[in-house]
């Protein structure tokens, strides 16, 4: 839990300092939003993580399109937040577009690809889609474990817990 304070001390200062130099909507500005968000999906501040995700999808889509890997970061943890809060026609819906979309940003590129599994899990999973859910984690699993991944690294645990292991 310190460590969650911690970071939040650090994102809440970089952003603070990159709205005030680069501005609200510059794309670079929403790197440590993004960020906090995803601190709020760990602590499960769904309507935090959700405000701040639906910022960063605007400026993330008017600044580098809707099929950018960033974009689809974005919109893939915003289905998560939405997941977790229990919108689930929301959540399919941002999640499947994410799927849909990823093709070219993760064609040839197996560690990116995994990153994109694990989130696509976590969300399928608060969705209550084991079956989907452990599909993607299985496929990361596979991805990270052929690249040589040490197996203490964050992706494996993300992983055990979306397939429910200890």
């Amino acid at each position: 839990l310190q460590r969650y304070e911690n970071s939040r001390a650090y994102l809440t200062k970089a952003i603070r300092i990159f709205e005030t130099r680069m501005g609200a909507d510059n794309p670079e500005t929403c790197s440590p939003i993004y960020s906090m968000a995803v601190l709020n999906i760990a602590e499960q501040k769904w309507n935090e993580a959700i405000d701040k995700l639906e910022k960063c999808l605007k400026v993330d889509v008017a600044s580098l399109g809707p099929d950018h890997f960033w974009t689809l970061y974005t919109q893939s943890h915003l289905a998560v937040a939405y997941a977790g809060k229990g919108d689930r026609a929301k959540a399919k819906s941002l999640l499947e577009a994410a799927q849909l979309k990823a093709g070219a940003a993760i064609a040839g590129k197996a560690e990116k690809a995994a990153h994109f599994e694990i989130i696509w899990a976590e969300g399928y999973a608060l969705l209550g889609d084991r079956v989907m859910a452990s599909r993607l984690a299985m496929n990361a699993q596979k991805r990270i474990a052929a690249a040589n991944f040490p197996k203490n690294h964050t992706w494996f645990r993300r992983i055990d817990v979306v397939l429910d292991k200890p």
